[in-house]
């Protein structure tokens, strides 16, 4: 679980940044294009990572692995990318990784997050792609549905999965998500 000041220091600071662009759909090229960033879309293997965030010779690199689906226009790309942003953004991990202090790790996306870093990262992740300010007024006065769900997915491209958790987030109603994987919850 994320503490509740860190959780609303990465909230506050992902919002801002996607707020930025009047874009519905956050922009990541243009937030990559701002900052400088280089990211590298290749074939890494299916058993390797989604993503990684590398600092080298006073630079930051982000990889994004295409063997697990990770394409520029997909969800999972979208969210793979603003996961590794969040490793840019977030004051510990960025400083880490430029101390040496944070080893650059493979991240990879769903799996169960035990690590905190991670876990942040992806909360990150939710928030810039889906800021509140937003993102609520697209379910306000709306019945929690399937159909919703679906319906901003494909308004913020974004899995179904990382939909569901914000809206179980932020949402007007109380939602239980139940997790299943290889016929197993």
């Amino acid at each position: 679980m994320l503490v509740i000041r860190n959780k609303t220091n990465i909230k506050e600071l992902a919002e801002s940044i996607a707020l930025e662009y009047e874009e519905k759909i956050t922009p990541l090229d243009k937030i990559l294009d701002d900052e400088g960033l280089s990211v590298f879309y290749d074939s890494y293997g299916k058993n390797t990572f989604d993503g990684m965030t590398f600092f080298d010779n006073g630079k930051f690199y982000i990889h994004i692995n295409t063997d697990l689906g990770n394409r520029p226009d997909s969800a999972r790309g979208r969210f793979t990318l603003a996961h590794e942003l969040g490793h840019y953004y977030i004051d510990s991990h960025r400083i880490g990784l430029k101390k040496g202090l944070l080893e650059p790790h493979p991240s990879r996306t769903n799996q169960k997050q035990f690590n905190q870093i991670e876990r942040e990262a992806d909360f990150f992740a939710s928030c810039l792609l889906m800021p509140e300010e937003r993102f609520s007024k697209d379910f306000y006065r709306k019945t929690f549905s399937i159909e919703l769900v679906d319906y901003l997915k494909d308004e913020y491209k974004v899995s179904r999965t990382a939909c569901a958790f914000r809206l179980a987030d932020i949402g007007n109603h109380d939602i239980m998500i139940v997790y299943g994987e290889n016929g197993k919850i």
